[in-house]
């Protein structure tokens, strides 16, 4: 156990040094080319997930109508469930402790 808290402390030290240079506003415009690519990334990791899923429903299925009916229930709710998601999020892109 001991062992675990001076990794924590480690890295807890590690991401105050770092931490503290993202505040330059330099900085911040270099890494939102990094940013726009890990998002792109996300959005495409996503949509090969979705037609992967989508594609083990309708082979899975005995025939091609329920799987489609499968999917079309899914795509809704994942829908419903990410906007809700998103209501969560700060609206003026800080965090509630920063505001």
């Amino acid at each position: 156990m001991a062992e675990v808290s001076r990794w924590a402390a480690e890295l807890e030290s590690a991401f105050g040094r770092v931490a503290g240079r993202f505040g330059r506003a330099d900085l911040r415009w270099r890494m939102a080319g990094t940013a726009a690519a890990v998002l792109n990334t996300g959005r495409q990791v996503g949509g090969a997930i979705a037609v992967a899923v989508f594609g083990a429903l309708l082979a899975g299925a005995d025939t091609f109508l329920a799987g489609m009916r499968w999917s079309m229930l899914i795509a809704p709710a994942g829908l419903v469930l990410t906007a809700g998601a998103t209501l969560t999020l700060p609206r003026d892109g800080r965090r509630e402790e920063e505001a």
